[in-house]
């Protein structure tokens, strides 16, 4: 009789654990009710209903990894066939809040397939099909939510337009919006999906303007601030897209599409700011998208910084990365074109011929692929296939000025001189300034016995082009043939004192380079300390050249030693105060130091630098 009197009291002393735990749970005491719970179990291991509301109590909290502690052992011993569906819910949701979205989706349909009205488990199956991917099925779930539910439930709503914006189903997307928004414009996220669907279609100042409302309703994650800089970048407000790209990285620093954005804003800002000439931002850029890679490995970002190290002459680079994104079908052709132009300066010809053909067989059908093609053939030296190559560039754009000067080029070396003085013709009415233009010009000229015509032309490409040496030559051999033989010696005394002048910063340049790579050399062999000294030498050889100031802000910055970095960097600037590497360098600094502010600043610095030197 006294194990029947234990039981007794155990089950009394489990009614009452129990009672206390559900008492504090509706009061909202949570702690209380899991300690509640847990004695609960500690008194009667074998009962479940303890074990369901704590695993409940934990969904409710945002615990779903404890949640799932408890239910999982639970449900694996119980057959398929015989879980009920308060079983399969609770499993269901502890496994879709844990991310493991794959194994919540049976679980989930079992139970809706009995209870079709089940709210909670049914947001949550389509959540767990959209984390899938499996964006069709997750729309359905969503409509059927939008039939079950009062519409005031506005997670299904939400959750189909975002769907329905990656099934590009943009149309649905927007007219489903424009409803959810007018109904309840406080809703955040709702004005941002707007901006999304906005963005898809390139509508840059709406998309802009609903995420600022996003913003204002509340809906402050990073999403949004991404999202900003997307449309303001687009728009080519370069400054306000990094200011907003940055605030998405001081909220979630690991979001790789922010960093993809930053570098690829950055290196169309230093584009527009310096045309033609080097990009200010251009390495800057390179760190941000490789960070974006190293963080979510994506082809379009391979392509992007592909297209970056092109365009910075980092050639070898270039290879790899495009060859990354050539694994996507879509984004073939632009990969191979990039590879193509890779080989092309570093001087492999038949591999760039070979991606050429690959842009061409994959559907690339542009005037560019076909201008870097056939001045590819150029370089060849096979004339008569660039000729052709070309006028596929000028079906597609007759005032392709490359092209069109290209082709003056080939019909010179296949001897067909009047048609080459037309292409040039046309090429200089368009681009008067055309150094190499007058250039190719003049060569035309000097071969068909026309000295007059020759000088004037080279003479012209010599106001355009001081730099070209050739020109001092050639030009003097023409004023020779029309006896001017005192402008011929003036320009030859002109071109010894270029050389001479030349030559003196030259051997001051090599004693400088000697010390800078003997450093880089010693860096890599991780023999700090000789490279340090090497960088200071080189810094007290050339105090008044930004360069020892940047390999010492890059030597520091490599090796994490930001505080160093940046007091080498103020040290050149005290000297040099607007020279514009020392502030490049700079902001990767501050970039590494986690300082929007500063890096901020280092930008602004940048363009008013830029501006100023137009």
């Amino acid at each position: 009789m006294q194990w029947l009197f234990a039981i007794a009291l155990a089950i009394q002393s489990w009614d009452a654990t129990l009672a206390r735990g559900l008492e504090a749970l509706e009061a909202g005491r949570m702690g209380e009710a899991e300690q509640a719970f847990r004695e609960a179990i500690d008194i009667a291991p074998d009962e479940v209903q303890a074990k369901m509301l704590l695993t409940n109590l934990f969904l409710n909290t945002e615990r779903p990894e404890r949640a799932l502690e408890i239910i999982e052992p639970l449900i694996q011993g119980v057959p398929k066939a015989d879980r009920s569906p308060t079983a399969n819910t609770v499993y269901g949701l502890a496994l879709a809040q844990s991310g493991r979205h794959a194994d919540a989706v049976a679980p989930l349909r079992a139970a809706l397939a009995v209870q079709p009205r089940r709210a909670k488990a049914l947001f949550n199956l389509g959540r767990s099909l959209q984390a899938l991917e499996r964006f069709d099925e997750a729309a359905e779930v969503y409509r059927k939510g939008l039939a079950f539910l009062p519409p005031e439930n506005i997670r299904f709503a939400l959750g189909l337009a975002r769907c329905q914006v990656r099934l590009s189903q943009l149309d649905e997307a927007r007219a489903h919006l424009d409803d959810l928004v007018a109904k309840h414009p406080e809703v955040g996220r709702a004005w941002l999906l707007r901006g999304i669907v906005a963005f898809e279609e390139e509508r840059y100042r709406e998309s802009a303007d609903d995420v600022l409302r996003a913003l204002e309703n509340g809906y402050q994650l990073a999403e949004s601030d991404l999202r900003l800089g997307m449309a303001l970048g687009r728009l080519g407000e370069y400054e306000e897209a990094q200011r907003a790209l940055d605030r998405a990285l001081e909220k979630e620093p690991d979001l790789a599409t922010a960093h993809y954005f930053k570098g690829l804003f950055l290196f169309q800002e230093g584009e527009t700011l310096a045309p033609g000439s080097a990009n200010p931002f251009g390495l800057h850029a390179v760190r941000l998208l490789e960070r974006s890679l190293e963080l979510a490995p994506n082809p379009k970002t391979s392509l992007a910084l592909a297209e970056v190290e092109l365009r910075l002459r980092l050639h070898a680079q270039v290879v790899e990365s495009a060859r990354d994104g050539a694994t996507v079908p879509e984004l073939a052709p632009r990969a191979y074109h990039l590879m193509a132009l890779a080989h092309h300066e570093l001087l492999e010809y038949e591999p760039a011929e070979a991606a050429y053909e690959r842009a061409a067989e994959a559907g690339a059908d542009s005037a560019e692929l076909y201008h870097d093609w056939g001045n590819l053939l150029s370089v060849m030296g096979r004339w008569d296939e660039a000729k052709a190559v070309l006028h596929k560039v000028l079906e597609r754009n007759p005032d392709f000025v490359g092209s069109l000067l290209q082709l003056g080029v080939v019909h010179l070396n296949l001897r067909e001189h009047e048609t080459a003085l037309d292409y040039l013709g046309r090429v200089i009415a368009m681009a008067p300034d055309n150094a190499e233009a007058w250039y190719q010009k003049g060569v035309v000229e000097s071969r068909q016995n026309d000295p007059a015509a020759a000088a004037a032309s080279w003479q012209r490409a010599l106001e355009l082009d001081p730099e070209q040496t050739r020109l001092y030559y050639r030009l003097g051999a023409e004023l020779v043939k029309l006896g001017r033989l005192d402008e011929r010696n003036a320009l030859l005394e002109e071109f010894a004192e270029r050389e001479r002048r030349s030559e003196l910063a030259a051997q001051r340049s090599e004693q400088l380079l000697n010390l800078l790579n003997g450093a880089v050399a010693a860096s890599e062999a991780e023999d700090d300390d000789r490279a340090l000294a090497l960088l200071n030498a080189a810094k007290n050889l050339a105090p008044d050249d930004p360069l020892p100031y940047v390999y010492l802000g890059d030597f520091y910055l490599s090796r994490d030693r930001l505080d160093d970095a940046k007091r080498v960097l103020d040290e050149g600037l005290v000297r040099m105060p607007n020279e514009l590497s020392l502030y490049q360098t700079m902001l990767s600094v501050h970039t590494a130091r986690g300082d929007a502010g500063a890096a901020d600043e280092a930008r602004s610095r940048i363009r008013k630098i830029i501006k100023g030197a137009e």
